[in-house]
């Protein structure tokens, strides 16, 4: 039973060193000209999320090493289960320190692990919607595509300016009330 141990905790480890690695690394901002802003989430969510992926693992290794374990099998499904709420912990990192959005004067550039990269262009711009469920914003372009940002992004109110701004108003006339209300929070 000491190997099991000694494979969980290395994969503990492991888990350690690449959620760190996943908060060290940073995006480097699109080529696109005229940035305006750059909207990610804030330093409060990012440490939550860190403190999590790294928490988990942590547990993991003293769980699997100091307690007393009643036959191997019970050790491999601690470990399993361990392992999979380390995976559920690291996908909230890599939501909070990879997505970025990116408003310039022409184009908003949606940057995201779970996406390739997205650019709609101001004019392009079909329609601004907002899910109430999900609490973000959906900016739909040509061919469907779509950039959704979350309402626990910091620099929002600068995307929102841009919308009412640069998108004629028959276009987010769905979520007139909730960009004006946002707006005059400022």
């Amino acid at each position: 039973m000491e190997g099991t141990q000694i494979v969980f905790l290395a994969l503990a480890g492991g888990l350690v060193m690449l959620w760190l690695a996943v908060a060290l690394t940073r995006r480097r901002p699109p080529a696109t000209p005229g940035i305006l802003a750059e909207l990610h989430y804030g330093r409060f969510l990012r440490l939550f999320a860190l403190v999590i992926a790294l928490i988990i693992p942590a547990l993991m290794a003293y769980v699997v090493w100091f307690l007393p374990w009643i036959g191997p099998e019970h050790l491999v499904i601690a470990g399993g289960a361990f392992s999979c709420m380390s995976v559920l912990g690291g996908l909230l990192l890599l939501e909070t320190e990879k997505v970025r959005l990116y408003v310039a004067g022409d184009r908003l550039v949606g940057l995201s692990p779970w996406r390739r990269r997205r650019e709609i262009a101001w004019h392009d711009v079909q329609d601004v919607s907002y899910s109430r469920l999900n609490r973000w914003f959906v900016i739909t372009g040509p061919g469907g595509r779509r950039i959704r940002a979350s309402r626990s992004l910091v620099g929002l109110p600068v995307l929102l300016a841009a919308i009412r701004e640069k998108v004629p108003a028959d276009r987010w006339k769905e979520v007139r009330g909730l960009l004006e209300q946002s707006l005059s929070r400022l």
